[in-house]
């Protein structure tokens, strides 16, 4: 997928606007209304429609005048994830692997663009990446990434190239 296909279409922008907050108060550790408006360049009014209506819908949770992002982030990605067949018999096959040789193992899926963790099974004596679970990386700079790549036409390794800010990590 390039980055034209992403952007195509119409959109909404009260909805670009929520997940522009959500994004934003996910950084920090619980911001306030004042914060969000500033920051985001938003009128506290508007600020505070989309804060209350995600509040509303449970998204975000409001405590002592801050708001941070709730669990429901969780559920809807825990659910997602269990629900993968490829995660279903995938993860008694990496547990194994990880019990028998005591090294990190790992689950990445493609999505879109990116590749996407969507387990570990870490072992008492390997180092943790700290990559938390559902983490989006660009494909050069994960071993599953690599290896899709590696087996791709030139013309779909030509388009990520062309198409793709490659960051250093």
């Amino acid at each position: 997928m390039t980055n034209k296909t992403k952007t195509e279409g119409r959109r909404i922008k009260s909805v670009d606007q929520a997940f522009t907050i959500i994004d934003y108060v996910e950084t920090e550790d619980g911001v306030t209304l004042s914060q969000i408006a500033e920051e985001l360049d938003m009128a506290v009014s508007t600020a505070h429609i989309h804060l209350s209506t995600l509040v509303q819908n449970g998204y975000l949770i409001k405590e002592d005048g801050k708001y941070r992002c709730s669990f429901k982030f969780l559920q809807k990605g825990g659910k997602k994830r269990d629900n993968t067949p490829l995660f279903q018999i995938a993860k008694p096959e990496l547990d194994d692997l990880q019990d028998s040789t005591g090294e990190h193992t790992n689950l990445m899926v493609e999505e879109g663009d990116r590749m996407v963790q969507l387990y570990k099974s870490q072992g008492t004596e390997t180092i943790d990446d700290d990559a938390p679970i559902g983490k989006h990386f660009h494909r050069h700079v994960t071993a599953a990434g690599k290896a899709i790549l590696a087996h791709q036409p030139k013309e779909v390794i030509d388009e990520y190239l062309s198409n793709e800010e490659l960051p250093q990590y």
